[in-house]
């Protein structure tokens, strides 16, 4: 990974954060899709940045997905949300596999004191950034193949994401 860009696919609301979304504009690795609470709000535009992040993926570029699809607030560390399936999709469709992280702890590093998604959103709600001394843990797994079939098909495409929901929970759940 040394002395490559990791380019981020976003909730668009990130652009918006202190710190964070102007350096990820600067370095011009933030890649956004308009939605709400999982939902897009523009299919035009999430095909094109998710075809652009084909194009980078069949480059050899490097490309963070959460598949989570949202961030977690106030949730159990054995508590995961369902998956989306993109991740899959897209790694079928460029043919790279899933280099596999599993997270502990980063919940904390920027907790909000009132959840913003459960007052009105980003926009309306009351959102405080606070850094604390936390401990956060990150432990890779083995390359995820993805079967190619979950490119195009809806069923090998959920299975496939169910495969990597349950991978990942037991990389967090060794940690």
């Amino acid at each position: 990974m040394r002395g490559r860009a990791l380019h981020f696919l976003a909730w668009h609301g990130i652009e918006e954060m202190p710190l964070i979304g102007p350096l990820l504009k600067e370095v011009g690795t933030m890649h956004s899709i308009k939605e709400s609470y999982g939902i897009s709000l523009d299919k035009d535009e999430s095909r094109m940045v998710l075809g652009e992040l084909e194009e980078l993926l069949r480059a050899g570029e490097l490309c963070v997905i959460f598949p989570e699809g949202a961030i977690k607030h106030w949730i159990g560390r054995a508590t995961m949300k369902e998956f989306k399936a993109g991740a899959v999709r897209l790694a079928a469709r460029a043919g790279v596999p899933i280099i596999l992280v599993g997270l502990t702890g980063t919940r904390w590093v920027v907790p909000n004191i009132i959840n913003f998604h459960d007052f009105g959103g980003p926009d309306n709600g009351f959102w405080v950034p606070m850094a604390l001394p936390v401990k956060v843990r990150v432990k890779f797994g083995t390359p995820f193949e993805v079967d190619p079939a979950a490119a195009d098909d809806r069923a090998v495409r959920d299975s496939e994401t169910s495969r990597l929901r349950d991978t990942i929970i037991a990389i967090v759940g060794s940690m």
